[in-house]
């Protein structure tokens, strides 16, 4: 049973790349080269959350999401199939944007293109409803966290002063 999932080398979709937070573009350059190189169009942008410096307003992951969403959208407007790869936190910012877009909802809408896949490069990816606080867990939680993750990579017991609630190595 096909649901209009099929991609051929003929009509190979267009991959837009939502980068992790504070992630320039060039980062992306030679993943960029080597896909193009094979015949996909891949757009990168940087997230307006990483690239408004003062006196704009910071930009927020509604910000984020919209642009996306209005870079998506104008593809799938086009009959166009779009893979969407998200690296880090842009895995947050994927996750947002995929209601009513997806192939399978457009088709049986009787609409043409939509998003096809969705591929999640080392990226976060919530729960409905979650925020990045609920995977994570509390800023402080996440330092003790990378503390004990660094030690392990240096094969190093961490042990907390139950007294002091501070992490020593042993």
């Amino acid at each position: 049973m096909s649901h209009g999932l099929s991609i051929t080398a003929n009509s190979l979709p267009k991959i837009v790349m939502i980068p992790a937070s504070f992630t320039l573009v060039s980062f992306y350059t030679r993943t960029l080269e080597k896909l193009r190189d094979i015949g996909f169009e891949v757009i990168v942008h940087t997230l307006p959350s990483a690239s408004r410096l003062p006196p704009q307003n910071a930009a927020t992951l509604a910000d984020d999401v919209a642009f996306f969403y209005g870079v998506v959208k104008g593809l799938i407007g086009q009959g166009k199939d779009v893979v969407l790869v998200a690296h880090s936190y842009g895995g947050i910012v994927a996750s947002e944007l995929t209601r009513g877009l997806t192939k399978l909802e457009r088709v049986k809408a009787g609409e043409k293109g939509g998003l096809v896949r969705l591929v999640f490069l080392t990226a976060v990816v919530p729960m409905v409803g979650e925020s990045l606080n609920d995977v994570l867990g509390s800023p402080a939680n996440l330092a003790y966290q990378v503390r004990n993750f660094a030690l392990f990579l240096l094969r190093k017991k961490p042990s907390v002063n139950a007294d002091k609630g501070r992490i020593h190595e042993k």
